[in-house]
C-alpha cells in the first residue's frame, strides 16, 4: 500500500496517476488547507502587532482579518492592552460584523492571556466557534504575518 506522495512503479511506467485511496485520510497539512478553503468566507482571525513610535513608546494594535477577502479590521490600539480592553474592542467589532451577509462561524486566535474567557464567550454568543492555535505552532495562524497593510495603516494612524 502506498503512503502519501508515493507512487507505484506500475503507475509511473504506465503514465497513469494512482487513484485516490478511499481508506486513507488526508494528510494533516492538506486537511487544514481544505478546511480553510471551504470555510474561509465565515472565518476570521485576530492577533496583536506592535508599532514603535518616534518617542520610543510601544503601541499594541489589535486587528482582525477576514480570511476570504483579506479585509483587515483595526479594532483599536493602546499602550497597555488587558482582557477588559480586548473584550470591549471585540464588542465593537461584532456590531460591525453583524452587517455581513455571512455570519462569522469560526474565530482563530493564539493563546495570549489577553484573549480571556470573556472574549471567547462573546464570540460564542454570536454563534462562532473559537479555535485557539496550538502551543508553539507559529504557522497555525499564518494569515497574521501577511497583514502588513494593517501595520502600515496603524503606523499612519498613530503618526509614527
Amino acid at each position: 500500500m502506498c503512503g502519501y506522495g508515493q507512487k507505484t512503479s506500475k503507475a509511473l511506467s504506465g503514465g497513469h496517476r494512482p487513484s485516490p485511496r478511499k481508506g486513507l485520510p488526508e494528510p494533516p497539512g492538506r486537511r487544514l488547507r481544505t478546511f480553510l478553503r471551504q470555510q474561509a468566507a465565515s472565518l476570521i482571525a485576530c492577533d496583536f502587532f506592535t508599532v514603535e513610535t518616534v518617542s520610543l513608546r510601544r503601541i499594541y494594535v489589535l486587528f482582525f482579518i477576514e480570511l476570504h477577502s483579506r479585509r483587515v479590521h483595526l479594532a483599536g490600539l493602546t499602550a497597555n492592552p488587558d482582557g477588559a480592553w480586548v473584550v470591549q474592542q471585540a464588542r465593537n467589532l461584532t456590531m460591525t460584523l453583524a452587517e455581513r451577509p455571512r455570519p462569522v462561524r469560526f474565530l482563530i486566535h493564539d493563546r495570549d492571556a489577553k484573549f480571556s474567557a470573556a472574549f471567547d464567550e462573546l464570540f460564542r454568543s454570536e454563534g462562532a466557534r473559537v479555535i485557539r492555535t496550538p502551543i508553539q505552532a507559529p504557522n497555525a495562524n499564518a494569515h497574521m504575518p501577511s497583514a502588513g497593510c494593517a501595520r502600515s495603516a496603524a503606523s499612519a494612524w498613530t503618526g509614527s
